[in-house]
């Protein structure tokens, strides 16, 4: 009996062994980022921005796959599927994961993934093309209440961060009607050319564009730094808070040592001068958040996601 515990306890370190080795050699091969968007976007660009850096912090390259989708929610429903040994991560936004969940365009949940972190973040801007007569928001909000449905705003999603903060003006009582787009440049485009009277989009969306458009409000608690004019919704009276989120998630289950070790590689690469220049360039803002705090937003997020959704199911029928 001694010896055949002796046995089954040889064997079991002899199974520990390989995993340990490999956890502290980390990474051994190349690693591959999942862009479940088409190229181009700003899921893809903030990761491209750190392709030479995370070469020279992890010592193996980063490559690229493209699974575009329903917003994301094509390749995220993969990822579940695939091992969680931390050689294939993915880029994708916050509010995106969790309305996916809570609406069931996805097949997965928030608690599907291990989340190595928030790594950037995208405000949003309520805009009007500068021909518009409309001069602030307050000015375009009695208009739209003076005469019901008659204005609209486009985003630059459905069910995505620039939707859920027109749904959020909706539900503040701003009778307007939303037009979603999909994608940046056609609600930009849309705007410009006078079929929609205003925007929902995020900074960097706008940023070629951005000398055409004028920026009445922005959905945060915090003026831009480098709009410092542009009002925020809430300093008006109206707490529309949104935002765009750049996560890196990873399927649940990795080993301690691997997410340790991506998570201070990650936070190192993007805290790294040239980095966050360009990043800013492109209309990013670094802005870390932990695992912990990520999950922390969805649960606070999760209430009002369900009354905006609710909302904008009523406004379809």
């Amino acid at each position: 009996m001694l010896k055949s515990c002796f046995a089954a306890l040889a064997a079991l370190t002899m199974l520990c062994l390989p995993v340990s080795a490999s956890a502290e050699n980390y990474p051994e091969r190349p690693i591959q980022m999942m862009i479940p968007f088409a190229p181009g976007g700003g899921s893809d660009l903030v990761i491209r921005v750190i392709e030479k850096n995370f070469q020279q912090e992890f010592g193996q390259p980063l490559s690229f796959i493209y699974k575009p989708g329903a917003s994301g929610a094509v390749g995220v429903s993969e990822l579940k599927t695939l091992p969680a040994d931390g050689y294939t991560l993915c880029s994708q936004s916050y509010p995106h994961i969790i309305i996916q969940e809570l609406s069931g365009s996805g097949n997965f949940s928030v608690d599907d993934f291990d989340y190595l972190g928030m790594i950037a973040v995208d405000d949003i801007f309520f805009a009007v093309r500068n021909r518009s007569k409309f001069k602030t928001v307050e000015e375009f909000i009695a208009a739209a209440k003076a005469e019901p449905d008659t204005l609209s705003v486009a985003t630059t999603d459905t069910l995505g961060c620039s939707h859920m903060a027109a749904l959020m003006m909706r539900k503040l009582g701003v009778p307007v009607n939303i037009v979603t787009y999909a994608g940046g440049s056609r609600a930009v485009a849309g705007l410009l050319g006078g079929q929609v009277d205003a925007l929902m989009v995020v900074k960097g969306a706008a940023a070629a564009a951005m000398s055409k458009m004028r920026m009445l409000a922005i959905c945060n608690t915090r003026r831009d730094a480098d709009l410092p004019d542009v009002p925020t919704f809430s300093e008006l009276g109206y707490p529309i808070v949104q935002f765009n989120g750049r996560l890196i998630l990873a399927p649940k289950g990795l080993p301690a040592e691997v997410k340790n070790r991506l998570v201070t590689g990650i936070q190192r690469i993007y805290s790294d001068p040239d980095v966050l220049a360009r990043n800013k360039k492109a209309g990013f803002e670094y802005r870390f958040a932990d695992g912990d705090t990520v999950r922390r937003m969805f649960q606070d997020l999760r209430p009002e996601a369900r009354q905006l959704l609710d909302l904008a199911a009523t406004l379809n029928n």
